[in-house]
């Protein structure tokens, strides 16, 4: 972990590829060298090569959380939902359910047109993490699609008073008030993300 850590740190990503090649030619299971492989590939942008070195390291490792989860996050980069959500549920039998895993399993039920189940995952997200502002909007937008504007523009609100200078939150609160006929709201909002940005 420590020379991935440091190669990474120091911008040498290809170098720690070649480094667990060769590491691998002669520990073929070590998993710690297929996940520091799998970062390595991701980081690059190389996520079909990210995800072979994932697959190994569960495959020598089947309770390794943190190798699920980043195989979720690269078929996200994908655009394969379906399968990030197996691979998030799997993280979570593997590990004490985390804030963040269900924030994306909502993102990714969200990119599937399943707005219940978006929904279900952006509230055990803001359960487990009452500050994940992230988590708040992306529970804003759903409800939002969903018809229930008004209930967006308070759940927005709670998102602002966590990160008052997130140029983003501004932008759907304004977009929220636009759609509520509440122009000079909108208007006040839309300066700030100018201002902030």
């Amino acid at each position: 972990y420590e020379i991935g850590y440091c190669y990474e740190q120091s911008d040498r990503i290809e170098d720690c590829i070649n480094f667990c090649v060769e590491f691998l030619n002669d520990h073929p299971y070590s998993f710690t060298a297929w996940y520091i492989m799998g970062n390595s590939y991701s980081h690059l942008g190389k996520f079909e090569q990210a995800i072979t070195s994932y697959d190994y390291c569960t495959v020598i490792k089947e309770g390794f959380s943190s190798a699920y989860f980043n195989l979720a996050n690269c078929h996200i980069q994908l655009e394969q939902y379906d399968l990030a959500i197996e691979l998030y549920e799997k993280t979570l039998k593997h590990e004490s359910p985390q804030a963040i895993t269900h924030m994306y399993m909502a993102e990714c039920f969200e990119k599937i047109d399943d707005d219940e189940k978006a929904l279900l995952h952006y509230n055990k997200a803001i359960n487990l993490d009452p500050e994940l502002g992230d988590a708040l909007l992306g529970k804003a937008i759903v409800k939002d699609k969903m018809g229930m504007t008004s209930e967006s523009v308070s759940i927005l609100k709670k998102a602002i008073e966590l990160e008052e200078k997130n140029p983003e939150y501004w932008y759907v609160l304004g977009e929220a008030y636009e759609k509520l006929d509440q122009y000079s709201e909108a208007k006040e909002c839309y300066e700030l993300v100018v201002w902030l940005e």
